[in-house]
């Protein structure tokens, strides 16, 4: 049986069985065209009821990843898992094709120097110069996104990441340099809002967040070009439900 996390605080059953899937996809242990294991099936391995299944495979068909096959089961629609409809789309897109008004507001960009969590994300020297862009997302009118993200000194990422404006996608600018992101390495956690973070999100600190670290790569680039701490208002965001999974490269035992 794999072990989920039941830990206070852990991220929902149904979002942890969809991570697995996903990783399981990945790695080709169900292909594309092939059809996953019975909900009854994935029920016992994962230890969870079958309406925690059923959830895991609904928040994947949203995001086409499955395609439901009455009487067959689960079809694995995609084998390849990753940043690709995270960059085409980015963070406004995804909520607007569901209907939902989204506005970014940049707080600040700066030159800084990296601490030492921020050179091993990206792979630089500690003290070596690095751009940090902090970002408010909103849905709705409501702040649902504290982004803090540190990008390399590199021609067409820098550049841009200095001067981006309210409202300008950041990954488009960086593609219209010809620099294509191709895959991004996401690691999500439940956290609390420190004060920084609770001031921006308008919510008590304290307050139960979901904080995703992302690192984005591009063959462009040697090593990640991107580092980004992203906190999230789970009483905004959790109520749309729209996440996109990003998966680490290597393999996650079940």
């Amino acid at each position: 049986m794999a072990e989920l996390d039941y830990s206070e605080g852990a991220l929902p059953l149904y979002t942890q069985v969809a991570y697995r899937l996903c990783r399981r996809i990945q790695n080709g242990e169900f292909t594309t065209g092939s059809f996953l294991p019975s909900q009854s099936e994935l029920s016992s391995y994962y230890g969870v009821s079958r309406i925690t299944i059923i959830n895991a495979i609904r928040f994947l068909t949203e995001r086409g990843i499955l395609r439901s096959q009455q009487g067959k089961g689960s079809l694995v629609l995609k084998s390849t898992i990753g940043m690709d409809s995270y960059v085409e789309e980015g963070f406004s897109m995804q909520f607007r094709k569901h209907g939902f008004s989204t506005t970014t507001s940049v707080l600040s960009s700066s030159i800084v120097k990296a601490n030492y969590i921020v050179s091993e994300n990206l792979s630089v020297r500690e003290g070596d110069d690095v751009v940090e862009l902090r970002r408010l997302r909103y849905i709705e009118g409501v702040p649902a996104c504290y982004e803090q993200g540190y990008y390399r000194i590199i021609p067409g990422i820098a550049d841009v990441a200095l001067k981006l404006k309210d409202n300008e996608s950041l990954y488009s600018s960086i593609r219209k340099n010809g620099i294509e992101l191709d895959r991004a390495e996401e690691r999500m956690e439940a956290s609390e809002a420190c004060e920084n973070v609770a001031e921006n999100l308008n919510i008590p600190q304290n307050s139960p967040i979901l904080l995703v670290h992302r690192r984005t790569f591009s063959r462009f680039v040697q090593g990640p070009l991107e580092y980004c701490m992203n906190s999230y208002n789970t009483a905004v965001y959790g109520s749309y439900g729209i996440v996109t999974i990003n998966l680490r490269p290597e393999r996650m035992a079940d």
